[in-house]
């Protein structure tokens, strides 16, 4: 299996290394950043004529491999996507499809017209916690699914990093935070509850990270703040700790060492030297959405930025008992009306990010393509609903939690 990426930032890098350790050949490498082909062509042993600056030179090579992973910025999908359909790819596509719900449609309409596979990198779907909370759910072990309540915790750095300082920090040049970072969370709702949506309302705001809430003296940049030291936000204490999520943005050479990241932050010309609460940010930094499903059955989306670790949390409400857990400890919890206790029920131990969803995601396109069998797990059909939601929760939100009929 041959595979090509458009967009080599942190996921287009994770999805690389799982690719090659599953067996599949990278081919071609497409990013505006040298310092990221660069890394691509250490990292993958790949010649110079592998690699592209610039996406017009990459399309202009035609079809490169059987599947094109593309993960570039969310406001880039649409053009991208389009134009690997006309080539003839095969699509791994980052959520979301695209920024807008009319992109999401003309998206969809042109991969049936050329009989496109686009598979949306919903790797929830595929973490073993999830898939046995799939599982216990179609059991009927707990009865018919009344209510679903899932918490997102995004936490503060991945907040402060992504949507204050970073790429999805604002909605008009991207897409708003339940599209950017909850469509995953939209999607699994819709997989567990295997229902249709059919209204949503929403309320959040951006609460926090703002000007207003700038501590008294703050600098507009953390390497001139009298908080350095003190700062949960400041940017130094985070990325001294985790170089890579720095360095993946392409603003920097490759260098882990401690004192090399500060200097890079003294730049104040880079996006990520900027206080949390001088930042040109307007995406929501809490919501809360209600979906109604078909047949009465109600689900909770909780996403804020408040969290000290990234965490999810869910509990499912069935009409013969609960079934909850956190999927950073791996494990669901068990408990049927009227009998004593609960069961813990651990679920299969796998490396790797998003809870072993992104490996396993990996792994299955791999195994698909070498047997020759369809994915219908993620494909952009089931996607169009998350998406459906999404943007209706965006909808309810700027109107004041106002209700927003899906059918």
């Amino acid at each position: 299996m041959k595979v090509a990426i458009i967009g080599f930032g942190d996921r287009g890098m994770c999805y690389a290394h799982y690719f090659r350790d599953c067996g599949a050949e990278l081919v071609a490498i497409c990013d505006i950043r040298d310092t990221q082909l660069k890394n691509a062509g250490d990292a993958f042993n790949l010649s110079a004529d592998q690699l592209f600056n610039n996406e017009e030179d990459f399309w202009s090579k035609g079809k490169l491999a059987d599947l094109l992973v593309i993960s570039t910025l969310d406001q880039l999908h649409h053009r991208h996507v389009m134009k690997a359909i006309e080539l003839g790819y095969d699509i791994l596509l980052e959520k979301p499809i695209a920024s807008t719900i009319e992109q999401c449609r003309d998206i969809e309409k042109a991969a049936k017209e050329h009989g496109t596979k686009i598979y949306l990198c919903y790797v929830l779907r595929y973490t073993p916690f999830f898939m046995k909370l799939k599982e216990v759910i179609d059991s009927g072990a707990i009865g018919r699914v009344a209510s679903i309540n899932l918490t997102e915790g995004v936490g503060f750095w991945h907040q402060s990093h992504s949507y204050v300082r970073g790429n999805w920090r604002n909605s008009d040049e991207t897409s708003p935070m339940i599209i950017a970072k909850c469509s995953h969370d939209m999607d699994i709702l819709y997989w567990l509850m295997d229902k249709e949506p059919v209204a949503v309302s929403s309320m959040g705001n951006l609460m926090f990270f703002n000007e207003e809430n700038a501590p008294e003296g703050a600098a507009k940049h953390c390497c001139d703040c009298k908080y350095f030291d003190t700062c949960p936000y400041c940017n130094y204490r985070f990325y001294s700790q985790c170089p890579t999520w720095l360095l993946k943005m392409g603003l920097c050479e490759w260098n882990e060492d401690p004192a090399y990241i500060k200097e890079v932050l003294k730049d104040k010309s880079n996006p990520f030297s900027r206080c949390v609460f001088y930042c040109d940010n307007n995406v929501v930094d809490h919501q809360v959405t209600n979906i109604e499903f078909e047949g009465g059955a109600t689900a909770h989306l909780t996403m804020t930025a408040f969290a000290k670790v990234e965490s999810r949390i869910i509990r499912v409400h069935g009409t013969l008992g609960e079934v909850y857990g956190i999927l950073a400890e791996n494990k669901l919890y068990l408990g049927k009306c009227g009998e004593d206790g609960t069961i813990e029920i651990p679920t299969e131990e796998i490396e790797g990010g998003h809870g072993g969803g992104d490996v396993m995601m990996i792994r299955n396109i791999v195994e698909a393509y070498a047997d020759n069998r369809v994915i219908d797990k993620n494909g952009i059909e089931g996607a169009m609903c998350s998406h459906y939601m999404g943007f209706a929760a965006e909808e309810s939100r700027l109107k004041g939690g106002e209700k927003v009929s899906l059918k």
